[in-house]
């Protein structure tokens, strides 16, 4: 009986001290459950975050293309009005070079739009007094003879 008793005493401890580590064991892996699932949480949080980044960049992006594309649009369709203005100021700018070249208030070689509008109108014009008259012709001869970039 005494072998029992201490067989049974044996036995018990030994239980015991299974059902310990068997706790230790659960409490340590119901640590780890939760600091994975903590992770877990945090992770896909992030992922999220990410997700409605990625998203608000896609559609920042997607704006931006189209307003791109309107202005290519808009450029495109004012190039054409643009190129005809153009072409027509530079062919007015010819006919004032040309008028002003016919009437001898510019040289033949000059072909400066601004010195050529200046010029007839320094010609045209009607003065109030003759000094302003003389002035008048002073400056255009000046025009004439002198060769000036004007802005």
């Amino acid at each position: 009986m005494r072998d029992m008793k201490a067989s049974a005493a044996w036995l018990s401890y030994h239980a015991r001290a299974a059902l310990s580590w068997s706790q230790r064991s659960l409490e340590q892996l119901l640590l780890q459950a939760v600091a994975l699932n903590n992770a877990l949480v945090a992770t896909r949080t992030h992922l999220l975050r990410q997700h409605h980044h990625s998203q608000e960049f896609q559609a920042r992006h997607r704006d931006r293309q189209e307003a791109v594309m309107q202005l290519q649009a808009d450029i495109t369709y004012y190039q054409g009005p643009l190129q005809a203005e153009l072409a027509r100021r530079a062919s007015l700018q010819e006919e004032l070079c040309l008028r002003g070249q016919e009437r001898g208030l510019l040289d033949p070689d000059d072909h400066n739009p601004l010195k050529a509008d200046l010029a007839l109108l320094l010609a045209e014009r009607e003065w109030p007094s003759q000094e302003l008259k003389r002035d008048a012709d002073t400056v255009l001869d000046s025009l004439r003879f002198i060769s000036m970039a004007l802005k």
